[in-house]
């Protein structure tokens, strides 16, 4: 991940993965965000507890899933 120019960090995740990433995500950063909860199941991974985090709740505002596009255009 990395930053940009505020506060939001972001991820590059290639498609395979991002169903786990968001997983994890919910895990350990769990919300009352009812937008998150229809994107992610809410089934536990067992992998995830064995990992030595904090589970940090209602930090996360927001989550934004896009793809990377076709790149720029020329528009007349």
């Amino acid at each position: 991940y990395t930053f940009d120019a505020g506060p939001n960090p972001f991820c590059f995740i290639r498609q395979e993965h991002v169903d786990e990433f968001l997983r994890l995500l919910k895990y350990f950063y769990p919300t009352v965000n009812t937008d998150v909860d229809k994107q992610v199941s809410s089934d536990a991974d067992e992998k995830f507890s064995s990992i030595t985090l904090p589970i940090t709740p209602n930090v996360l505002e927001r989550i934004v899933l896009t793809k990377i596009g076709s790149g720029p255009k020329i528009i007349s």
